[in-house]
């Protein structure tokens, strides 16, 4: 957020979008360095593996939905992670995961917190976003996205950073989730 010019209490994405051409470079620029380091250094939630395992013998389809780039994105489909999903979603758009992949998000679409991209997950599916589970760690992006499209949400908050907390603790309704867990793997019962 320092290094993009933006207090941490805004929303990233926006500030940068609001700002003028040349500093909107500037900052960009910084996230993408800050995003970089970061794939580097990136590991998978414990039980993630074995969610996504069991996720795939039930044939309950995965979607990834990002505000990070697409490259960061693709880092972590190619380097890190092995179920299928479908749809990939960065800021900059859809991924192309093949030839059962139809472009879903324009690079022009807004990004998470905004409902636009879970209302055409479910629609991509056949499925109304009342049966699609939101999972993600922050409230104010991964909640709020799900909530605002009508899906039932499951905060991880695993109390390492506090950011879940904190963000719960601002007291907006819209990043109340519908579940709250420690750990993946505690989602296979909400799920069953």
């Amino acid at each position: 957020y320092d290094l993009a010019g933006v207090e941490l209490s805004k929303d990233i994405l926006a500030e940068v979008a609001a700002m003028s051409a040349a500093q909107r470079k500037e900052a960009m620029q910084a996230i993408v360095d800050v995003e970089r380091e970061g794939a580097l250094r990136m590991e998978l939630n414990p039980g993630a593996v074995e969610l996504a395992t069991w996720l795939d013998m039930q044939r309950i389809p995965m979607a990834i939905v990002t505000r990070n780039s697409a490259a960061t994105l693709t880092y972590f489909l190619e380097e890190m992670w092995d179920a299928p999903v479908n749809p990939a979603l960065s800021r900059d758009g859809e991924l192309d995961l093949g030839p059962t992949s139809t472009p879903l998000i324009s690079k022009d679409a807004p990004a998470k917190p905004d409902p636009a991209a879970m209302l055409l997950i479910a629609k991509r599916w056949g499925v109304p976003p009342e049966e699609i589970l939101m999972v993600g760690d922050s409230a104010a992006n991964d909640v709020a996205f799900g909530n605002g499209a009508g899906s039932a949400t499951a905060l991880l908050d695993e109390g390492a950073a506090g950011r879940s907390s904190e963000e719960r603790a601002a007291g907006k309704k819209t990043h109340e989730p519908t579940f709250t867990v420690k750990t993946l793997l505690e989602l296979v019962p909400i799920i069953e």
